[in-house]
């Protein structure tokens, strides 16, 4: 009886250890997920599964993360996007490349600058003012430290930081998108 009461203490033991350690399942990324844009949660943006795969703008990719980066992987080509957890879902950074258009070499970011294939720009001033395709208006701060732009819009939009890259008369930007979950 007493070998019978030891090896049913060992099993309880072993079952109250197998199930807190959840049977060697992965538990569920954050990511995982169909998300939209938040000003148009019908359109699925990007869709992210716990098996390695993802869907973004129609495309399949391979999927991998670390806790800055999103990695889609097609054809042995990679894209990297920046992102950031918060209480609503994250925050998806897309990367968009502007031209200088003023004459010589910028000097920083001041200046004028523009997307060619979509027309979209910036214009920073050395007051610290900052106009975004003509319709958003603000100030800036620079954080040469972390490659951040911090603008603070006057009107329609919360502080919004942005990382930057100065690579000669191009300007690449990652600006941040807020996803929720599709609907």
């Amino acid at each position: 009886m007493q070998r019978y009461s030891r090896v049913l203490a060992f099993l309880l033991i072993f079952l109250m250890i197998f199930s807190f350690c959840g049977c060697g399942q992965k538990s569920e990324s954050p990511l995982s997920g169909k998300w939209a844009y938040i000003h148009d949660t019908e359109k699925n943006i990007i869709s992210i599964g716990n098996n390695g795969k993802a869907e973004y703008e129609g495309e399949k990719y391979k999927f991998t993360n670390d806790d800055t980066f999103i990695y889609l992987t097609k054809d042995n080509k990679e894209s990297k996007f920046r992102y950031e957890l918060n209480k609503d879902g994250f925050l998806f950074y897309i990367t968009t490349e502007y031209d200088y258009k003023g004459e010589n070499t910028p000097d920083g970011i001041i200046g004028e600058w523009v997307n060619q294939a979509n027309k979209w720009y910036y214009e920073f001033t050395e007051e610290g003012t900052f106009n975004e395709d003509g319709f958003f208006q603000g100030h800036y701060t620079i954080d040469t430290d972390n490659s951040r732009i911090k603008l603070a819009y006057n009107d329609h939009f919360v502080d919004t930081y942005i990382y930057y890259s100065l690579n000669g008369n191009t300007l690449t930007i990652e600006y941040p998108w807020q996803m929720v979950e599709a609907e």
